[in-house]
């Protein structure tokens, strides 16, 4: 039975500690570990997508807005390198967060390291990479079976106990 509007209690300005029986409610907590990963089509339309699965694995984990925003702009500076400098026919997305970071990488099928070309004030692209190490804490890359992974690291500032 669902009880009727007047059977709910309201919430007294001394909180719920005021009210006999009730209990705090348990806000939502960011796990001390969490990971998931991926696979999209090595297609520019992955970008999006990409970004979709980022922002929403991110906020599920409660990591902070801010955090969310540099790490949805890394994934997609990461995720446009994969698509446009490769042959990839699919990209993995992997996100990972941990009590004092949150990682973004992805993992492509081309087979050599990112270049940073250094662009001139009228080159319209070749920038990504200088913003991925400005928003990133730490950032880098490695070999991944035949391709290469290309990951960066946000610091997490820890929740503070209750």
């Amino acid at each position: 039975m669902t009880p009727a509007y007047n059977d709910l209690l309201p919430v007294p300005p001394q909180g719920l500690a005021a009210v006999p029986g009730a209990e705090a409610p348990t806000l939502p907590r960011r796990p001390y570990y969490a990971h998931d990963s991926r696979l999209l089509p090595g297609a520019p339309s992955s970008v999006r997508e990409a970004r979709a699965y980022v922002r929403t694995a991110l906020t599920s984990w409660c990591v902070p807005v801010a955090v969310v925003d540099d790490l949805l702009i890394i994934t997609s500076e990461l995720a446009t390198n994969a698509v446009e400098h490769t042959t990839s026919t699919r990209i993995r997305i992997v996100v990972v967060v941990t009590v004092t970071a949150a990682q973004v990488a992805v993992i492509d099928q081309g087979p050599r390291r990112p270049i940073r070309p250094g662009p001139t004030p009228a080159d319209e692209s070749g920038r990504g990479l200088s913003i991925v190490e400005a928003l990133a804490e730490r950032w880098g890359h490695r070999r991944a079976g035949t391709g290469s992974a290309v990951w960066a690291r946000a610091a997490l500032v820890p929740e503070q106990a209750a």
